[in-house]
């Protein structure tokens, strides 16, 4: 299991708009359950990393984050045929962080839920 996403925020203009990049990338294991002709359960792990730059109001106000973690997962997954198929899941991730906030930097600690509510296209090779 490999995946690679991101996201870019932006609202505002000049000095008074905020503005995000956020990249992440993961790797793990995960352990299928068939039920039915089309449908599966899943479950396993995944190792994550995620890069944030920020900017709030000008750049002046800035922060980059760096997070290493892992994440139990759980979901499910329809199959459309025998390499495509669509999937919601839920993670539990527990990062380490490193946080530059204008010219501050700190390591902390960071846990997420990321509920089902995103729909995975699935393309197996």
């Amino acid at each position: 299991r490999f995946g690679i996403g991101g996201d870019v925020i932006a609202s505002g203009i000049g000095n008074n708009g905020n503005a995000g990049v956020i990249l992440n990338l993961r790797f793990g294991r995960d352990k299928a359950v068939d039920f039915g002709k089309h449908w599966q359960a899943y479950y396993g792990w995944d190792i994550k990393t995620n890069l944030l730059f920020s900017s709030f109001g000008s750049f002046d106000n800035s922060t980059t984050q760096f997070g290493l973690g892992f994440a139990p997962i759980a979901g499910l997954q329809f199959k459309l045929n025998e390499r495509l198929s669509v999937s919601a899941e839920a993670a539990y991730s527990l990062y380490i962080t490193l946080v530059d906030q204008n010219g501050t930097t700190d390591l902390g600690l960071l846990g997420t839920f990321s509920p089902p509510n995103s729909i995975y296209m699935i393309y197996n090779f």
